[in-house]
């Protein structure tokens, strides 16, 4: 047997302390990225899109677009159980909807504070049905109600 060297039984602790200490070092990398990650406020564009959502339904947003103080919308109405069978319904059900989410961005709860809602000044809502539009719906600040138009047929 051939025997070791005093240098060659220390170099074997200090290689698992610095092994160890590289992977501490990579954990604590990722963990503190994900930190503030989840400390970073949500963009102005996730803001619209939840807050919509939470009204029309989960996965109906299919784009938000922020210009200056105007909101874009496309809205999926694909699975939305509320949405009238009769077509002779639909003005007034695309005007309520379109005035509920409209208002729910122009006075967004105390806890969501994105200065971009703060300058908004229309919402524009393009409601789509199997790919197809079906209703355009608009809403100025301060408008009692919102302004529809639907598709024919």
């Amino acid at each position: 047997m051939a025997k070791r060297s005093a240098r060659e039984d220390l170099r074997r602790p200090v290689l698992v302390y610095v092994s160890a200490v590289a992977v501490l070092a990579v954990v604590l990398g990722v963990l503190q990225a994900r930190y503030e990650a989840g400390r970073r406020p949500p963009s102005a564009e996730a803001v619209v899109r939840h807050l919509t959502e939470t009204f029309v339904g989960e996965g109906t947003v299919r784009s938000v677009r922020l210009r200056g103080d105007v909101a874009e919308l496309e809205v999926a109405m694909d699975g939305v159980r509320a949405l009238p069978r009769d077509r002779a319904e639909w003005p007034q059900f695309f005007r309520d909807a379109t005035d509920v989410a409209a208002d729910r961005l122009f006075s967004p709860p105390a806890q969501i504070t994105t200065p971009a809602l703060g300058g908004l000044e229309r919402v524009a809502i393009r409601y789509t049905l199997q790919g197809r539009e079906v209703a355009r719906g608009s809403k100025r600040r301060g408008d009692r109600t919102a302004t529809v138009t639907v598709a024919r047929p």
